[in-house]
C-alpha cells in the first residue's frame, strides 16, 4: 500500500495534465489488482486436488463465454487447481464430447502460446532451473496419444529419448478440427505427464490449444505430498473467471442477464404464439433474451470506417447469439445421442449444436485477434431505441391501413388494396405508388404507427413503377 502510494503522489507531481491523471488511475487499478493478487497468494494456501489414480478426466463447462474445464475427479468446480507429484506420471483423458475443439495444453504461464509464453516442450527448461534438459531436449512435457498410439516420439517415461521434441501436439490438435462424429470415433484422447526436474518450485499450468482465457493451475508437490510452492498465485493468472447470472444458469447461456425482456432497444417479443406448458414458456423466454442481446449487438457504428471492422462487429454478437441458442438446447436435456457416430435425428442435432458452441467461439477469438492486430474496436456499439414499433403476429391486427398514395400519374391501389389477410398488414389506401414524389408507404402503413418511408422515398420517375 505504501508503495502504491507513493508511486502515486510521484507521478501526480511529474503529471498534471487530464489525460495523465486518467493514465494514473488506469496504472493504478492495474497496480491494485496485481498487488492485491499477491497479497492473496502470500496469505491463503490452496489445497490442490490430487488424483489418487493419476487419472484426469476432462471435461467442459459451458456457463460461461467460452466455457471451463472441469475434472471429474475434482468435483464440479471450473479449472480446479490439482495437483502432480514430481517424478510420477498423470494421464488426462479428453473422451468426453465436451472435449471437442478444446485440446488441453501445459505450460509455464497461463495461457501459454496464446500469450506467446513458454510451454512444457522438451527444449524448453523451467526458468531458473539449473537443469541442463534444454541441450538433450529431455525436459519435462506432454505426450499426446490416441488410444494405446503415441503420436509423438519425445518421451521421458519408460523408454527416455534424446535429442528429438517431436511429443506428439502437431498431430493431436488438429484432430480436433476434424467433424465432431468423425472425432467422436477416433478413439480416446489421453496425454500423459511427468514433471522430472526436481529443483523448480514454481506453478505450472493447463489451458486449451485452441481457445484462451482457460487455464487452470497445477500445484507440484515433492515425494511428500507437500507443496513446492504452498502460495496460490505465482504465475498469476491475469485474468478472473466468468460467473454466469442466475437467468444464465437456468438457460445454460452467458451474458443475457440485462437482456430480458422489456427491454427499450428491443421487440417486445421475439416468440409468437407460445404454448401454456411451462418448460416451452421457459425456452421461449431464453430465446428472447438471446434475440434482445443481438439485436443490440448488431446495432453498431462504423466509427472505424472500416469494412472488416464492421464485419466483426456485427459478426461477434451474431456468433455469440448462435452459440447461446447451442447451449441452450444443449441445458434442456430434448437431445438423446449416445453414440455420436450414429445417424440419428437426435445425433445429427447434437453435432450441429457442439461444432457451434466450438467452432464460432473459436472464430470470434480470431476476429478479437485480427481487430486487435488492426487497431479496430471489437465493441463498436451505438445506442437506437424502439419508437414504439408493434410486432405483428400471425392473426393479430395489421392496423387500419392509412399512408397516402400521391404522384402525378396517381397509381392508388385502390381503398384496402394490398389486404394480407384478415386485419393483418392492410397496405391501405394506395399504398405503394412509386410515381414522381410517391413511394410514401404510410405512416403505419404495415401496422398501427410501425414503418413509416418517408414522403418521397424511392422515387422511380413520374409514373414510373406505379
Amino acid at each position: 500500500q505504501k508503495l502504491i502510494e507513493g508511486y502515486h503522489r510521484w507521478f501526480i507531481y511529474h503529471n498534471k495534465s487530464i489525460d495523465n491523471r486518467i493514465m494514473i488511475l488506469r496504472l493504478n487499478a492495474f497496480l491494485l489488482l496485481s498487488f492485491a493478487q499477491l497479497i492473496k497468494a502470500q496469505n491463503e494456501m490452496v489445497t490442490p486436488c490430487l488424483s489418487p489414480s493419476g487419472t484426469y478426466t476432462m471435461k467442459l463447462n459451458l456457463e460461461a463465454e467460452i466455457g471451463y474445464y472441469t475434472i471429474e475427479e475434482c468435483g464440479d468446480e471450473v479449472n480446479p487447481t490439482i495437483g502432480m507429484i514430481v517424478g510420477e506420471t498423470y494421464s488426462f483423458i479428453q473422451e468426453d464430447r465436451s472435449n471437442y475443439y478444446h485440446p488441453i495444453g501445459f505450460a509455464y504461464f497461463a495461457d501459454g502460446a496464446h500469450d506467446g509464453v513458454d510451454e512444457l516442450e522438451p527444449g524448453i527448461k523451467p526458468r531458473g532451473s539449473s537443469s541442463t534438459c534444454d541441450e538433450t531436449f529431455t525436459c519435462p512435457a506432454p505426450m499426446y496419444f490416441l488410444g494405446d498410439e503415441y503420436l509423438g516420439v519425445f518421451n521421458n517415461l519408460e523408454e527416455p529419448t534424446v535429442g528429438d521434441e517431436d511429443f506428439g501436439l502437431d498431430a493431436y490438435e488438429p484432430l480436433f478440427f476434424h467433424p465432431l462424429p468423425d472425432w467422436a470415433g477416433m478413439g480416446t484422447f489421453n496425454v500423459k505427464l511427468k514433471f522430472d526436474v526436481d529443483d523448480f518450485e514454481k506453478d505450472i499450468f493447463y489451458f486449451c490449444h485452441i481457445h484462451q482465457f482457460m487455464s487452470g493451475r497445477i500445484k507440484l508437490l515433492d515425494e511428500n505430498r507437500m507443496q513446492k510452492q504452498p502460495f496460490a498465485s505465482d504465475p498469476i493468472i491475469p485474468y478472473t473467471y466468468d460467473m454466469a447470472s442466475a437467468f444464465d444458469q437456468k438457460c445454460g447461456t452467458f451474458g443475457l442477464g440485462d437482456f430480458q425482456l422489456p427491454n427499450d432497444q428491443c421487440y417486445s417479443t421475439y416468440t409468437c404464439n407460445v404454448p401454456s406448458d411451462a418448460k416451452i414458456q421457459s425456452f421461449a423466454a431464453c430465446i428472447d433474451a438471446m434475440d434482445c442481446a443481438m439485436t443490440v449487438g448488431m446495432t453498431t457504428a462504423a466509427t472505424a470506417e472500416s469494412k472488416v471492422g464492421l464485419f466483426i462487429n456485427q459478426m461477434i454478437p451474431h456468433h455469440q447469439n448462435a452459440i447461446n441458442m447451442a447451449k441452450a438446447l444443449l441445458k434442456t436435456g430434448n437431445i438423446e445421442c449416445e453414440d455420436l457416430t450414429e445417424e440419428s435425428d437426435d445425433c445429427a442435432m447434437e453435432q450441429i449444436l457442439w461444432e457451434i458452441i466450438g467452432g464460432q467461439s473459436f472464430q470470434i477469438q480470431q476476429m478479437k485477434a485480427v481487430a486487435g492486430e488492426n487497431n479496430l474496436p471489437v465493441v463498436d456499439d451505438c445506442i437506437v431505441s424502439f419508437d414504439g414499433r408493434a410486432v405483428i403476429t400471425p392473426g393479430g391486427d395489421g392496423g387500419d391501413g392509412g399512408g397516402d398514395g400521391g404522384g402525378d400519374s396517381g397509381g392508388d391501389m385502390g381503398d384496402g388494396a394490398g389486404d394480407m389477410g384478415d386485419g393483418a398488414g392492410d397496405m391501405g389506401d394506395g399504398a405503394g405508388d412509386m410515381g414522381d414524389g410517391a413511394g410514401d408507404m404510410g405512416d403505419g402503413a404495415m401496422g398501427d404507427g410501425a414503418g413509416d418511408m418517408g414522403d418521397g422515398a424511392g422515387d422511380m420517375g413520374d409514373g414510373a413503377g406505379d
